[in-house]
């Protein structure tokens, strides 16, 4: 089975409806067969502990990136943490080979309604995340998936029912 790692990126989890739900879900669910990393509680003073961080993402066959999106992009707090962790020489360069072969999801959710996001294709969520392609190409994951939900008047019950979806799509 996959060891599975979700990294949080919103900025203020426990302010969030829609990721918050789906996290819980996730917990209750599964437990500690999935690992789940809240960035806006491992920053400390504007900085990340890169070898913990590091060493987490090795730990671990599949990597989700929880977000709300903002902007058509990802929040400031989840940008640091790629800027800082996937640095040179572990995550790319001649030796940065520590995340090849590893399994890569994008989940993301959305304040604005559903209809916005009605003539964007899947594939191009990661569109305007151009560290996504990076990833792919660099780190050779496989891309599982891209999930987008919508949540303005998205139910808790449809919430947790989209983070179990997502963690279908990796649970091989």
């Amino acid at each position: 089975m996959s060891k599975i790692l979700i990294v949080s990126g919103h900025p203020n989890l426990p302010e969030s409806t829609a990721n918050k739900t789906a996290l819980e879900a996730v917990k209750a669910r599964f437990g500690d067969a999935v690992t789940v990393r809240e960035l806006d509680k491992t920053r400390v003073n504007g900085k990340f502990d890169i070898a913990a961080e590091q060493k987490a993402l090795v730990e671990h066959d599949v990597l989700v990136l929880q977000f709300p999106v903002f902007w058509y992009s990802v929040p400031s707090l989840l940008k640091q943490w790629i800027d800082d962790v996937f640095e040179y020489g572990f995550a790319y360069g001649t030796d940065g080979t520590a995340l090849q072969g590893k399994k890569f999801l994008l989940s993301a959710t959305a304040g604005a309604a559903e209809d916005i996001y009605q003539n964007m294709l899947p594939s191009e969520l990661p569109r305007p995340l151009p560290t996504t392609r990076t990833l792919r190409r660099s780190l050779v994951c496989s891309c599982l998936s891209r999930c987008l939900a919508t949540a303005p008047r998205a139910t808790r019950v449809t919430l947790r029912l989209f983070m179990l979806l997502v963690l279908s799509t990796v649970r091989s």
